[in-house]
Order: C-alpha cells, then sequence, then structure tokens
C-alpha cells in the first residue's frame, strides 16, 4: 500500500507541484490589501421602519480586495484602485471595524433622539479598547474602572486621563479582571476607546448590518435617516447619499476613501453628496464634471436644514 502511494505521487510530482504553485498563485495573501471604487447601500434595507421616503438615503462604502497576487496584478494597472501595506493581523483589523459599527449604530440613535426630542436611556455600556500603543493595555481590553472609580463614558474616562501622569487602569481581558499600572506615553495614554451600548427608547429602532459589513463612516447618515423617521420625510424624490462619522451630539467626522466613495455615487446617479468639512477637498477633486451636488456637513442639523430648504437652494 505505501509503495503504490509512493508511486503514484512519484509518477504525478509534477501535476501536484503545479496544483501547488496555483493556489499559492490564485490565494496566497501578502500583507496588502487594496481599496478602490464600491457602492451604495440603501439605509432602508439596514434599517427597519415602515416609513416610505420619496427619495432615498443611502451610506456609500469602499470596495476592499485581499492582497492576492491576482488582486495586486489588477489593482497595479488600474488607476482606481489603490494598494496599502497591512500594519497589523486580519482579526484587529475585523474586531475594531465591528465595534467602531456598534458605536456608530448607538450615537446615530442618540443624535436623532436628541435632535428630535425623544426621550432615551443608554445601558449596558462597554469602553473597549480598539487600538493600543501601551505596554500594558491591549486590544479587546475592556476598561471599568480608573483609580478605583467606575467609568461608563468614554467622556468620563477622558476627563480622567486628563489629569496626571500614571492610573491604575481595572481591566476585563478574556473574561478575567486584572489591574493595570499605566502611564502616558507624552501626553497622552495611546489607546483608541469605543463606547458601546444599547439605546432604550418608546420608539422601535432596530438596525442590522451584514457580517461582512463594519466601521464607523455609515453613522451620519444613518442619523439622518432615523431623524426623517422620527419626524417629516426631507428628500423631497431625490437619491441622498453621504458619508461620515457621528457622534451623540450630531458632529460628523472626517472617514477615509472618500474618492472610492464619490465615484460609487456617481456611478449610481445620486443627485447630493453629504461629506465631511475635512474630506471636501478630496471630494471635490474625485468629482470632476459630475453633476452631483456636493454638500459639507458639520453637523447632522447642517444635512436637515439642507434639505429643508431644498428649493431654495
Amino acid at each position: 500500500m505505501v509503495n503504490k502511494l509512493y508511486n503514484f505521487l512519484k509518477k504525478n510530482i509534477k501535476f501536484f507541484i503545479f496544483l501547488i504553485l496555483l493556489y499559492l498563485l490564485l490565494f496566497l495573501r501578502l500583507p496588502y490589501y487594496i481599496d478602490g471604487p464600491g457602492g451604495l447601500i440603501d439605509v432602508s434595507d439596514r434599517i427597519e421602519t415602515e416609513n416610505k421616503l420619496s427619495g432615498s438615503l443611502n451610506l456609500a462604502y469602499v470596495t476592499e480586495l485581499d492582497g492576492t497576487i491576482p488582486n495586486l496584478i489588477y489593482a497595479y494597472f488600474n488607476p482606481n484602485y489603490d494598494i496599502f501595506k497591512q500594519v497589523e493581523s486580519n482579526s484587529y483589523e475585523d474586531y475594531r471595524g465591528k465595534v467602531l459599527l456598534d458605536e456608530s449604530i448607538k450615537n446615530s440613535k442618540i443624535a436623532a433622539l436628541k435632535l428630535s426630542n425623544y426621550n432615551y436611556s443608554l445601558e449596558n455600556t462597554k469602553l473597549l479598547i480598539t487600538y493600543s500603543e501601551n505596554d500594558n493595555l491591549k486590544i479587546k481590553d475592556e476598561i471599568v474602572k480608573v483609580n478605583g472609580i467606575n467609568v461608563y463614558t468614554k467622556e468620563e474616562l477622558q476627563n480622567i486621563f486628563k489629569e496626571g501622569k500614571s492610573f491604575s487602569v481595572e481591566i476585563i481581558r478574556d473574561g478575567k479582571r486584572y489591574i493595570k499600572q499605566v502611564n502616558k506615553i507624552g501626553d497622552k495614554i495611546g489607546i483608541m476607546i469605543s463606547e458601546i451600548g444599547d439605546v432604550i427608547t418608546d420608539k422601535n429602532i432596530n438596525i442590522k448590518f451584514k457580517d461582512s459589513e463594519s466601521g464607523p463612516s455609515g453613522g451620519f447618515m444613518l442619523s439622518l435617516y432615523l431623524y426623517n423617521y422620527l419626524n417629516t420625510d426631507l428628500t423631497n424624490n431625490l437619491k441622498i447619499v453621504g458619508t461620515g462619522t457621528i457622534d451623540p451630539s450630531g458632529n460628523v467626522g472626517a472617514i477615509g476613501g472618500v474618492k472610492y466613495k464619490i465615484k460609487a455615487a456617481i456611478k449610481n446617479n445620486a443627485d447630493i453628496f453629504f461629506v465631511p468639512r475635512e474630506n471636501y477637498s478630496d471630494a471635490l477633486n474625485a468629482l470632476g464634471d459630475s453633476n452631483i451636488k456636493l454638500v459639507v456637513v458639520d453637523t447632522l442639523n447642517d444635512a436637515i436644514n439642507y434639505l429643508k430648504n431644498y428649493n431654495l437652494n
């Protein structure tokens, strides 16, 4: 039996080498990733509500390809795609993307509810580390106390970290509690924190994304859709696209990959593209001679006021 197997392998060795090389050529992932033009997601496909809009509110997304050899060759010769060096493991990137999406969903609800004067409460909050340059704190750690004081929000945590140079930080890591002595790196702790939690309100708001979707850049458009749901339809029969992070106070923040998102809006014949101020220059360059109306927003309220006065603009 062993001899037969040996003879079979020896006889077909070139074929097996060819299969191995073919597999490596097609599927081996090198430490790079590729970004390019994406598409649009109608927000109504991610939020379960009964309201129907005259127009549509859409998220723009970036297409990200794995760094396989065929993809790298394709991107190298295609000016619409860019190749980037991967600086950390896929598992950390995936974790961060999921947590940032959860945080953006929470923030979008709060921002829309506040502006609509609806009551809400926040439960089950967690402060999760999504990036760390500090030797004693790791990605995925949950911070529960600093200097013996319970912390529930990013604001509370930031206020404590403003004072002093050294802190006793209680964390949950892999289900166990630890106390870590943490020193500032320069004037910072060297971590990125996301605050997630459940927003409790008497309005039925159920937001559900696909497992493959992540990141914070859809927060602004989620909040704009929720404001329309809680108040009145402002879409004016328009195809509206936008991007930007959102915080609980309704401030819109910068995002990455805006040029790819503009291309997606152009491809899908959008009427309006809402863009964070910090991304305006790149968005304008990517817009070219398109007739899309590019509108800068600093806050959720900016977009609402623009749509309320659309016929006057």
